[in-house]
């Protein structure tokens, strides 16, 4: 959605500034259209640092994404839908998630970035591999995701790929301000980034040894 903050909250976090749709750069323009909230408070957010980040096109932020460690996919492939929201979704073919996770073993955690719908969208589609041993586990200091999941997955020793609802970056999410949402990914979510030279930070998992570690998030 054109007027959802993920890709301004991406680069508050990895060092880049969107270049908007409308045809500016600044976090002004982002802030009045899409968090009008925050905007009438606190103006623009970042300071020195987010004035001399680089502005990139759609494509070079996700060349970002990919080189910090991150992956970027949709619950759903496709569906029939009336409006924006996620509970008028009708028809919904959903991606095989679980085949990109076993493709790429270095996931360790999935972000959910609408929130609780992109999470209920996830468990209707995916049961089964949620009802697997060993195959989830929950933040344990994070209630939604507890809230979300915790009753549905079953506890066992492995790799387990961690499940995290997220801010909802939907400007119907009106509850928390843009520094909160921005605050919350970069603490559940963008803390776990690679450098750009491609050695391990916070992502790298127990379990790998010290490769390098990635997260993915749904939209």
């Amino acid at each position: 959605h054109r007027r959802n903050c993920f890709w301004w909250i991406a680069g508050d976090c990895l060092g880049f500034i969107r270049h908007h749709p409308e045809g500016g750069p600044t976090k002004e323009i982002h802030l009045l259209h899409a968090c009008p909230a925050a905007s009438r408070t606190t103006g623009t957010t970042g300071g020195a640092a987010a004035a001399a980040a680089p502005v990139l096109s759609y494509d070079d932020q996700l060349e970002r994404l990919l080189a910090s460690g991150f992956a970027l996919w949709d619950v759903v492939q496709s569906c029939r839908r009336k409006g924006s929201l996620d509970q008028d979704i009708k028809e919904a073919l959903p991606n095989d998630i679980r085949a990109f996770c076993e493709e790429h073993p270095s996931i360790s955690r999935i972000c959910f970035s609408s929130g609780g719908s992109t999470a209920d969208l996830f468990i209707r589609h995916h049961r089964d591999w949620l009802a697997t041993p060993g195959a989830f586990c929950c933040l344990a200091d994070d209630a939604p995701s507890q809230a979300r999941f915790q009753r549905r997955i079953t506890p066992a020793p492995g790799r387990r790929i961690e499940l995290c609802v997220m801010p909802s970056v939907s400007p119907a999410y009106a509850r928390l301000s843009y520094e909160e949402k921005r605050d919350g990914w970069k603490r559940l979510c963008f803390s776990r980034a690679v450098d750009m030279d491609g050695d391990a930070a916070a992502a790298t998992t127990k379990e790998e040894g010290g490769g390098r570690g990635s997260c993915e998030w749904l939209r």
